[in-house]
């Protein structure tokens, strides 16, 4: 997904335009299911063929994978939203792992979810300004 993303964001567009800061649309959402669902299959797979599913947290694990894979592909496509799925894996994470007993990765989540909402009204704000009429 990341080199997916540097694609997208290093080659302008064919209008010869870098790719814009947008908002999602209905196809992104379907995109973002689709991605959703697979990525969650992949990895229950992976934890069924390693039996991994004998505790409660591998469930949420899975979910926030998949919460995850969705912000990286909105994040390549410069969607505005993408902040917010990022930012609801992380607060899922922090207490997950503070469970687990990874105090520290913890903690890196909830600085992660602080650069997140900052992230997201930064380019909300962006966005915005883009698209004011007068």
């Amino acid at each position: 997904m990341s080199i997916y993303g540097w694609y997208l964001w290093s080659h302008p567009t064919q209008g010869g335009e870098e790719l814009k800061i947008s908002r999602i649309q209905k196809r992104d959402s379907l995109i973002s299911l689709g991605i959703f669902v697979a990525s969650t299959a992949f990895v229950s797979l992976i934890y069924v063929w390693f039996d991994r599913f004998g505790v409660w947290w591998s469930y949420v694990d899975i979910l926030t994978t998949g919460l995850f894979f969705i912000g990286m592909y909105l994040l390549a496509k410069r969607k505005v939203e993408h902040w917010l799925i990022l930012a609801l894996g992380d607060l899922i994470s922090i207490p997950l792992y503070y469970y687990k007993g990874y105090t520290l990765t913890g903690i890196l989540y909830l600085v992660y979810t602080f650069i997140a909402v900052v992230g997201y009204f930064e380019w909300k704000k962006i966005w915005n300004k883009e698209h004011q009429t007068l």
